[in-house]
């Protein structure tokens, strides 16, 4: 096990971030204030009918690939709900969880109500809006020089923890402030232009000039080599050509090869892991060393690609899929502790917001 200090952004951090910045769901209005424990299932919600509403969200603004989007709204949440349980545990949102608990952070459950409402009735056109009901769904409490593990800790600014953790919150810079330095980052919905000063990025229309330093292409639209805004090609269908000339797959395809494929849905199926992912929906995975779909291996099982588990189980030394490890069992690693953390004793112990993230993302 190897400590060190924390990266700047974590899982929480990222699944925030998206959070605030989708602006697709459709949650159907409605309803009290939304728990945070169920913030992640809303979360998924959120993203997949954005995509199925706003299919070239998947490749804009979105974060979920139209080959891991599903061929509904539903069957999306399914499969994002398989891919986080089986690579990142069954609570994605540990980190945000602890800091909650710590009172470094405060979550209203009224706002994310209040932001998943308005957003339910936002065009694709709308889709790079921030809107203020969103920014109000977490509030860092930890003032600029306050110690810190996390960004979303921080009022107004970033956890700085390159130098050690617990690190400081540094202020984010405002539109027109300087961004050069390496603690200069700028504040959300802002992005350092070639000049070094914070800009609130413009999004243009079809025809229109664009660029990083010009102007951001609204939504079905891309920036063509003659420096304007294009329409994207169309969404193509299953067993069409695909490709960056002639289209992007629909929703729940997958562009291997120039054409528009339905992942694979059977064991022993042909597969690719970069291009042809195998569906998670049916609890699959692509085993790249023999190009087939194989079964998400449970405990007692042998591990896929000798590292593979399913949610709550590790790949023993014996390749073996076993339960993971209540606090106090010895172990020689994060992944075999239900905490994510095994201490320096050797034993597992209750996490430590200081570890390195033990997931890659």
């Amino acid at each position: 096990m190897t400590k060190g200090t924390k990266r700047n952004r974590g899982p929480a951090a990222a699944i925030l971030a998206a959070f605030l910045a989708s602006t697709g769901c459709d949650d159907g209005g409605g309803g009290g204030p939304i728990p945070l424990d169920q913030l992640w299932r809303r979360w998924i919600e959120v993203q997949c009918s954005m995509v199925h509403r706003c299919p070239y969200a998947a490749e804009g603004v979105g974060v979920i690939p139209p080959a891991y989007a599903g061929s509904s709204a539903a069957e999306c949440v399914s499969i994002i709900n398989t891919v986080f349980t089986v690579f990142a545990g069954e609570d994605p949102m540990w980190e945000l969880h602890d800091a909650v608990d710590r009172g470094t952070v405060r979550y209203d459950g009224n706002a994310a109500r209040a932001c998943i409402d308005y957003a339910a009735g936002m065009s694709c056109d709308q889709l790079q809006e921030e809107p203020a009901e969103c920014e109000r769904v977490f509030v860092g409490t930890v003032s600029p020089g306050g110690q810190c593990v996390v960004d979303l800790e921080c009022l107004r600014g970033w956890c700085d923890t390159e130098a050690a953790c617990p690190g400081r919150c540094v202020a984010y810079r405002r539109a027109g402030e300087s961004c050069t330095g390496s603690t200069e980052l700028c504040e959300p919905n802002t992005y350092c232009d070639d000049t070094g000063r914070c800009a609130e990025p413009q999004y243009v229309g079809e025809g229109q000039t664009c660029g990083y330093d010009i102007g951001w292409c609204s939504y079905g639209l891309g920036c063509g080599e003659a420096g304007t805004c294009v329409r994207l090609p169309p969404l193509t269908s299953e067993g069409q050509a695909c490709g960056d000339a002639t289209g992007f797959c629909n929703p729940g395809l997958a562009c291997h090869e120039g054409t528009c494929r339905r992942p694979p849905a059977t064991v022993g199926a042909a597969c690719h892991a970069e291009t042809l992912p195998c569906a998670f929906a049916r609890n699959l995975i692509c085993d790249p060393s023999t190009a087939r779909c194989v079964a998400i291996p449970g405990a007692g099982e042998p591990c896929v690609m000798g590292f593979v588990c399913g949610g709550g189980t590790f790949c023993g030394d014996d390749r073996t899929c076993r339960a993971r490890l209540a606090d106090g069992a010895p172990c020689t690693g994060d992944d075999q502790c239900s905490s994510r953390n095994c201490t320096d004793a050797g034993a597992c112990g209750p996490w430590d917001p200081c570890e390195e993230e033990p997931f890659p993302f």
